[in-house]
């Protein structure tokens, strides 16, 4: 066992400084759960300094997906909603990704 006290959390992710080991995954379509939904997670994760991924999944600009527009944020609202010097990483996935193929 190692002594444990003293306790040194921060790490650096991707060339990101976070006091946690954690980071929030991108959710895509958070604004099923509220009008604001993925901007709000971006303002709680620059509030605690937390890394955060964001989707581009269902961003029509990127993948021309459709989508209800209460269901996503565009990625200017998103970076808007950012404190300065918090940094963003991006999902970015083909626009097939979750297709399948018949056998």
């Amino acid at each position: 066992m190692r002594a444990v006290a003293v306790v040194d959390p921060p790490i650096t992710i991707l060339g990101s400084r976070t006091p946690v080991p954690v980071f929030i995954s991108p959710v895509s379509m958070a604004g099923l759960g509220h009008s604001e939904g993925e901007c709000n997670i971006t303002r709680g994760a620059g509030a605690m300094r937390v890394l955060q991924g964001v989707s581009l999944l269902h961003h029509p600009r990127f993948v021309g997906l459709t989508c209800k527009p209460r269901c996503r944020r565009s990625i200017e609202d998103i970076t808007a909603a950012r404190r300065e010097g918090q940094a963003l990483f991006y999902q970015v996935r083909p626009p097939n990704a979750y297709t399948t193929r018949k056998q």
